[in-house]
């Protein structure tokens, strides 16, 4: 006679509904690479198709990594000006001779990076920030712990080093407002950290729109910045078109501290960014 199979464990039961719903309720995601050979594709493939290399933001990971790893927070942030002033010219001679040629720039792609806890809602401002003060958008899943960036191609790759890079820095400034306090202590609390990188946030903010002003305020602005508004308005589309168009505005959660707030300014605030010429 035949050993008699055995129901599973209730535990097991439970812990496989409890997946399935999480499964369930999980959003869709976007396919951005080819799968392999002999899998056919679920839909169209939106990740970035080129690979290559981009002497400009080869310049711009150089900036970013010593910015990194200076421990003068003035020259970091300096470096950080210096690399989206990079970003912003190398966008604008772009847009120019797409004009000037009649060329077009082509569709948007996507990206998605990872804005891991803690306070995943105050990463996902700065990585929203930097992404609109380098031409694109983005759409923050949660429950995923991502975000999907919309832009064109040396847009997205600068928008992956500029938050990494910014994020690095954030960072290692709340750790230094932290360090020397006890457990428990304000500057250690959930809310001051949250507010800290809210604050951090805003003010990079305010200068990479600096940044940009400067750089967009040239005698060729009439021929540039009308491309550039048409591959806004195509960013704009493609997200109706692919992402199904819907974006939620939302409170950042994790507390607010105007203390906190104040200390990210400042830390955001080491020094005046500039837009000297560029030398490439």
């Amino acid at each position: 006679m035949g050993a008699v199979a055995r129901p599973p464990h209730p535990t097991i039961v439970a812990t496989l509904i409890r997946l399935l719903e999480v499964v369930v309720h999980l959003p869709s995601v976007q396919l951005l690479v080819p799968p392999p050979p002999g899998i056919p594709a679920a839909g169209r493939v939106l990740g970035v198709a080129t690979t290559d290399v981009n002497p400009i933001l080869i310049k711009v990971r150089a900036l970013l990594a010593k910015a990194e790893s200076t421990g003068h927070e003035a020259e970091a942030a300096a470096l950080t000006a210096k690399a989206h002033e990079l970003i912003t010219r190398h966008a604008i001679d772009a847009a120019t001779l797409d004009h000037t040629d009649q060329r077009d720039p082509g569709r948007p792609a996507v990206i998605r990076l990872a804005v891991d806890p803690p306070y995943p809602d105050a990463k996902a401002l700065l990585l929203q920030i930097v992404a609109e003060e380098t031409r694109c958008r983005t759409l923050f899943a949660k429950e995923l712990q991502l975000t999907t960036v919309i832009g064109y191609p040396a847009d997205l790759e600068a928008v992956d080093l500029l938050f990494t890079s910014l994020l690095v820095q954030a960072q290692q400034a709340l750790a230094q407002t932290a360090a020397g306090s006890a457990p428990g202590s304000r500057s250690r609390s959930v809310s001051f950290r949250s507010a800290f990188l809210q604050g951090f946030a805003g003010r990079i903010g305010e200068r990479l729109a600096e940044v940009n002003r400067l750089s967009y305020a040239d005698q060729e602005a009439g021929t540039f910045l009308p491309v550039l508004r048409s591959q806004e308005e195509r960013i704009g589309e493609f997200i109706d078109a692919e992402l199904g168009g819907r974006t939620i505005r939302s409170s950042v959660r994790g507390g607010y501290d105007p203390t906190g707030y104040q200390h990210g300014v400042l830390a955001g605030d080491a020094a005046e960014f500039t837009a000297g010429a560029v030398r490439r």
